[in-house]
């Protein structure tokens, strides 16, 4: 949250343990949204593959 407005990336899991969906935000407004199927997997891109390392750490 940044000024009352949701700010950075959301994500959303399976119970298998996948990524559902990762949604990123800045100052409330949705700047890119993401969805997969249960199972699949999501294409590793530098930040996003980072950033889900560290969601899951945090788990």
């Amino acid at each position: 949250m940044r000024d009352g407005q949701p700010d950075g990336v959301s994500r959303a899991f399976y119970p298998s343990g996948f990524v559902k969906a990762e949604v990123r935000l800045k100052a409330g407004q949705i700047l890119e949204q993401r969805f997969w199927k249960d199972g699949e997997a999501p294409a590793p891109s530098s930040q996003s593959a980072a950033a889900a390392r560290e969601t899951r750490k945090g788990s």
